[in-house]
């Protein structure tokens, strides 16, 4: 784990609880149709949280309801 937050087959993924973590050593788990999201484990396999792709585009506001 980065600063910038996990890299991981030439992408970054990042998450809030990632703070102040840069330097631990993790393990990655993911499901192969689902490039947007992994879920990052410790070296020993415990589940830390899920990391979310920083290239993916946010959702639009939602429209003002007249």
């Amino acid at each position: 784990m980065t600063s910038h937050g996990v890299n991981w087959r030439g992408r970054t993924y990042i998450a809030a609880w990632m703070t102040g973590q840069a330097g631990r050593q993790v393990r990655v788990r993911y499901m192969p149709h689902h490039a947007h999201e992994i879920e990052v484990c410790d070296a020993r396999g415990r589940h830390l949280g899920p990391a979310y792709l920083t290239d993916a585009a946010t959702p639009p506001p939602p429209f003002p309801v007249a």
